[in-house]
């Protein structure tokens, strides 16, 4: 059994209708959780800026982060379910 945790940023391209490039910057938080080559895998997406591209400019607009620990249980709370459960429903060796 292996757990991966995720934390990163990507880029999200937004159409718009005139000739600006609009793209959001998402953090990216989860958990990979795999046993026997079957898995869970969890993200959250938050986003944390928009980026606007003008033929003369560039302006990038942050978005404000709330911190809370209750987001962290609320993510984790299914894969230890999971996890349980898989640990708990094991076939015994040679059946």
């Amino acid at each position: 059994m292996g757990i991966k945790l995720t934390d990163g940023l990507r880029h999200v391209p937004i159409a718009t209708g005139d000739s600006r490039r609009v793209e959001g910057i998402v953090r990216v938080r989860g958990l990979d959780l795999r046993v026997r080559g079957r898995g869970l895998v969890l993200e959250r997406w938050r986003p944390v800026a928009v980026v606007v591209r003008t033929p003369d400019a560039l302006r990038r607009l942050t978005i404000d982060e709330p911190r809370t620990p209750a987001t962290a249980l609320a993510l984790l709370a299914p894969v230890v379910a999971f996890a349980a459960t898989r640990l708990l429903a094991r076939k015994p060796e040679g059946s």
